[in-house]
């Protein structure tokens, strides 16, 4: 005798997958807001000690190490609360915006630093009024989970207590046999209480991520909004220095051999009859006159968006940049080379064919370099460019943010401004003697 094992309905089983994301959910929720109450209890009773003993003794040296105490304090308990949002409810909180200390900067300035630096200050604000909510998302998860579990199970733990049941206040004198109805009745408040749970404990988890997301992350959204901005700015004012770059090096370049080709034009149609020798040297010269403007209005057509980075993509692109290089090249990715890359934007690649393309322009003008290396790299949405050169170093920044360039040169003027249109940043090491490494970071999100 054979038995046939015959699957649940496709119905079925989506039911079945619901209903352990909705426990899951729940339970996470649940675990969050139970978690959160006894941190930020212990925030408050921790950062009000260190910070009413260290308002206390600020006359005395002890006063200011409490105080400093009491900012790191506040500090690690909102990014617990991050934690606790991040792992539990699967959330992505603002990280805040925390000041940071400098290469040289030592550690009691840095310190001291923090005490004007807004972040600290809502960190502290946080620790010390945010078990309010907490406190009362605690109690209603409580309540709830309690109703739940305590009705459902009434029938069970009645059977081994000698008690009238008396649950919440309910009346209880039904007459014979009232013990029945006072089961009915707490199962049926269980029931209730069951059904409602994850919704009650998912609107509660999520006003109180909510809250204090936008309490701690206030300052970061604040930065986040001011750099957007600046690099809208950056971008469009490296967008206006293109475009009078290239309308200066149309006006000095094409136009002005096409000025010279319509002269020699002239020149050979009024030749033509009387010294046909003569305008067959006019015309052979507006030809070379022609091929010259050709050429140089294909070098700044790759200038700016080369056809081969549009057909093949960017690594295509970058090879024949490296080897049209005054100097010799070596060329390293992990892209492939046989398409284009579809999970870079456009614009992106377009940004890191231009690094690449200023970078080797100042090495071989400016830095007397012998040979470069180029190396892009993809990985966790963000393409890496990297290029070194052997020259003599010393690229610096100058008067301004974006004034980057050789002693000398200014190729590398607006690359800053560029990436930060962007969202990317640059990255320049270059001491005087040599090497210089100009390291590009370009998010493709």
């Amino acid at each position: 005798m054979t038995s046939t094992i015959v699957p649940a309905p496709p119905e079925v089983a989506m039911s079945r997958d619901r209903l352990r994301a909705l426990l899951r959910r729940t339970l996470r929720e649940s675990g969050y807001l139970l978690a959160s109450w006894p941190i930020l209890m212990a925030a408050f009773v921790v950062v009000i000690t260190l910070f009413s003993m260290g308002i206390g003794m600020v006359i005395i040296w002890i006063g200011v190490p409490l105080l400093i105490a009491t900012v790191g304090a506040a500090r690690a308990f909102a990014v617990a609360e991050r934690g606790l949002q991040r792992h539990l409810l699967g959330q992505d909180p603002a990280p805040g915006s925390y000041r940071r200390r400098g290469p040289d900067e030592s550690f009691v300035r840095h310190a001291l630093g923090l005490f004007t630096h807004p972040q600290s200050w809502i960190d502290v604000g946080f620790s010390l009024f945010a078990w309010c909510v907490a406190v009362i998302t605690w109690s209603l998860t409580i309540a709830w989970w309690s109703a739940a579990v305590g009705g459902i199970t009434a029938p069970i733990w009645a059977l081994f207590t000698d008690q009238r049941i008396r649950f919440w206040g309910i009346p209880t004198d039904f007459g014979p046999g009232d013990w029945l109805l006072e089961i009915l009745a707490h199962l049926c408040i269980g029931l209730v209480a069951l059904v409602t749970l994850p919704w009650v404990v998912h609107a509660l988890a999520t006003l109180q991520s909510s809250l204090f997301g936008a309490v701690l992350g206030a300052r970061g959204l604040q930065e986040q909004v001011e750099h957007l901005q600046t690099s809208r700015t950056a971008a469009r004012d490296a967008e206006a220095a293109s475009l009078r770059k290239l309308e200066r090096d149309l006006h000095d370049g094409p136009q002005q051999r096409l000025v010279r080709l319509q002269m020699d034009l002239g020149r050979a149609l009024h030749q033509v009859d009387e010294d046909p020798a003569k305008a067959r040297a006019a015309m052979e010269s507006s030809l070379d006159q022609a091929h010259q403007t050709l050429e140089e209005l294909r070098n700044l057509s790759r200038g700016i968006a080369p056809p081969i980075l549009i057909d093949r993509g960017l690594v295509a692109a970058l090879e024949e940049l490296t080897t049209r290089s005054a100097i010799p090249v070596t060329f390293a990715t992990n892209l492939p080379r046989d398409r284009r890359s579809e999970e870079i934007p456009a614009r992106v690649q377009d940004g890191a064919f231009y690094v690449v393309s200023e970078a080797l322009t100042n090495a071989a003008k400016h830095s007397g370099a012998a040979h470069a290396e180029v190396e892009v790299h993809f990985g966790e949405g963000i393409l890496r460019v990297t290029v070194r050169d052997d020259g003599r170093g010393g690229a610096a920044y100058g008067g301004s943010a974006s004034a980057l360039a050789h002693p000398g040169g200014t190729g590398l003027l607006g690359l800053r401004d560029r990436l930060a249109g962007l969202d990317g940043s640059l990255d320049v090491y270059s001491p005087v003697g040599g090497p210089t490494v100009l390291t590009a970071i370009l998010p493709c999100e």
